[in-house]
């Protein structure tokens, strides 16, 4: 069965200890937890403690991925000097979460105002980054963990596959639809690109709607935006787990801006108008309450659907 989880902030109220993260995984019937450093890695927990807390997780029948953040030392570099990389600090970020049985570990590059940001070139913190990952690769392979890049806001879909080929099999790619269309592809298109590659799936849907400097992100409830997610799941491997992972941030698609599309040279224009067709003058952001209740009741549906099914998309042209 397809791990179905959560991102440990989308909890109704987010727990502390791990027999708190075991009892609100539970009601809300979910397998796995994603949460972020300092929750109990990074925090100098003796070993023992560590495989204590994992064995209690393990026995509940719960596991968790760690999110470790950024990894752009050319953007962000390290404070400690003499590991400006941040590679010692993640390495030792991964044996830490190997004692609690972490399966996968999380990563982004960047930041949509890093990417912009003339200071430091785009390609220089790409390259950096994937220098940066490709160091884990040793360890990350001796420990059986997958480092796991983000499709994120800053990043297209093309940009992320290739870090993630250049870096090494130790990297994998998480696929996000709500952050693709942040760069203006269509979530499916880009599905059939990284498909080889993918390792998670975030679950969360978003409309469009047109602003004075483009367009932007209105955050909904799965189902209610303009991702399909049954065509998207219809290309990604079945084993994939499925995370809900709520976004808050509505995020401007600045496109009338000069330079905006040419500093994204893989952007087309079938996809930007895809996205335009789908764009309404003003549709709101949903409650975050709402947004939760609605995912996490579409979630058994969505674990069942696995590659190669018609989408929702090719039914309705069927009719």
């Amino acid at each position: 069965m397809r791990v179905r989880g959560i991102v440990i902030r989308d909890f109704p109220v987010v727990p502390g200890a791990a027999e708190e993260l075991i009892r609100a995984a539970a009601a809300v019937n979910v397998s796995n937890v994603h949460v972020n450093p300092p929750r109990w890695i990074g925090r100098d927990h003796p070993p023992g403690e560590l495989r204590a807390i994992g064995a209690a997780l393990a026995e509940a029948g719960l596991t968790i991925t760690v999110d470790l953040g950024a990894v752009n030392p050319a953007y962000w570099p390290n404070d400690d000097l003499s590991d400006r990389d941040g590679t010692r600090a993640r390495i030792r970020l991964l044996r830490e979460a190997a004692l609690l049985g972490v399966e996968s570990v999380h990563v982004r590059v960047g930041s949509p105002e890093s990417r912009d940001d003339p200071a430091v070139a785009w390609e220089a913190q790409k390259a950096a980054a994937t220098r940066a990952l490709a160091a884990l690769g040793p360890t990350a392979t001796e420990l059986e963990i997958a480092v796991v890049l983000k499709t994120h806001e800053e990043m297209a879909s093309a940009e992320a596959l290739a870090i993630a080929d250049e870096a090494g099999e130790h990297v994998r790619l998480g696929y996000s639809a709500v952050n693709l269309l942040a760069v203006l592809e269509d979530p499916v298109v880009a599905a059939r690109r990284l498909a080889r590659r993918v390792h998670t799936v975030f679950l969360d849907d978003a409309a469009m709607v047109f602003t004075a400097e483009g367009m932007a992100r209105r955050l909904r409830p799965l189902g209610e935006g303009i991702v399909d997610w049954p065509a998207v799941l219809a290309v990604l491997p079945a084993e994939a787990p499925l995370i809900f992972d709520l976004h808050r941030a509505e995020l401007t698609v600045p496109l009338y801006r000069e330079g905006w599309i040419a500093a994204r040279p893989t952007a087309t224009v079938a996809e930007i108008l895809r996205i335009a067709a789908a764009a309404t003058p003003n549709t709101p952001s949903t409650a975050l309450d709402e947004r939760r209740r609605t995912g996490l009741a579409l979630l058994p549906a969505l674990a069942s659907i696995a590659p190669g099914i018609a989408s929702n998309t090719h039914r309705r042209a069927q009719q």
